[in-house]
């Protein structure tokens, strides 16, 4: 309806200027078009601004800005613009931020603290570790030269003769060493030391003293001669029988007493001299048809093999 109202005033306002064309009362027509003017200015504001609600209260006027003040000889050309603040989720968020910064560094650097403590004792633990070895190759080094001077002093007892037990067969080993330190101690000597070899073939290193070698020698010689029966009680008979059963190669050596085991062959006697590395086929051909050498009886003392 108000539409209509301003639509019909324009016109009446067209018409009224178009009148007044032919009017020769001029002033008192050109009052009542601006009145006109003022009544249409005022509907097209309303049509424009909402009605206000019944009960809400009118706002009040906000006070524009003053400008800037007017710019002098010193402040002229563009004044510096003062910080924009930031708004209120951003600050929230950058605190929230800058508080799990802080709580991540300190938990790295509690982290790299105990990271540091580890390895240096890590680091702790293998320089003890590394003096330790030190310490314990020294007491081995010191121990081995002990342990040589002790054998030279003892080897320049006198009386004292080397001792060694061979065999290829490792299983044996038990039996046999039982069977040679009864002879030994039989025979009047005791081990003073001995150096085992484990392996197969194995073999024992002994350093015995305690009679004259070369009537212990004999007397075993001897011994083994009268030997006439498997059951025989005598320390040497049961050494030698256990001998005779290996299947594979086997030496026995009291001072100068010699007994070697090869296929087929058991015999013993003396060899003056010492015989370094031979092997027992060797020591056996050495043995055979020496004065003193003794073959085992194999109707008697069956051989194994």
């Amino acid at each position: 309806m108000t539409t209509w109202i301003v639509i019909l005033l324009c016109l009446a306002v067209a018409g009224r200027e178009l009148y007044l064309a032919f009017d020769r009362r001029l002033p008192q027509a050109q009052a009542e078009i601006v009145y006109l003017r003022d009544q249409v200015a005022e509907l097209s504001r309303r049509l424009d601004d909402p009605p206000p609600q019944s009960g809400a209260e009118e706002p009040e006027p906000v006070p524009e800005a003053e400008g800037p003040p007017a710019a002098g000889p010193l402040t002229r050309g563009t004044a510096p613009q003062p910080p924009r603040p930031a708004p209120a989720k951003a600050t929230a968020a950058a605190a929230v931020s800058a508080a799990l910064i802080r709580r991540l560094e300190r938990e790295l650097g509690e982290l790299t603290a105990r990271l540091a403590a580890l390895e240096h004792q890590v680091g702790v633990a293998r320089d003890a570790e590394a003096a330790r070895a030190a310490s314990l190759d020294a007491l081995e080094q010191t121990v081995g030269t002990l342990y040589r001077e002790m054998i030279d002093r003892l080897e320049r007892e006198d009386g004292a003769v080397r001792g060694l037990l061979f065999a290829e067969e490792a299983a044996l080993e038990p039996v046999l060493t039982l069977a040679y330190e009864r002879c030994v101690a039989d025979s009047g000597l005791r081990v003073r030391a001995k150096e085992p070899a484990a392996g197969s073939p194995w073999w024992t290193g002994y350093l015995l003293s305690g009679g004259d070698p070369d009537e212990v020698a004999a007397r075993l010689v001897a011994q083994a001669r009268s030997l006439r029966e498997p059951g025989d009680p005598a320390p040497l008979n049961a050494l030698l029988t256990e001998l005779a059963g290996l299947r594979g190669t086997g030496v026995v050596r009291i001072g100068a007493f010699t007994a070697v085991r090869i296929r087929g062959t058991l015999v013993c006697g003396i060899l003056g001299e010492d015989p370094g590395g031979a092997d027992p086929v060797e020591l056996a051909a050495r043995l055979d048809g020496h004065a003193t050498t003794v073959r085992w009886d194999p109707a008697r003392f069956p051989l194994t093999g």
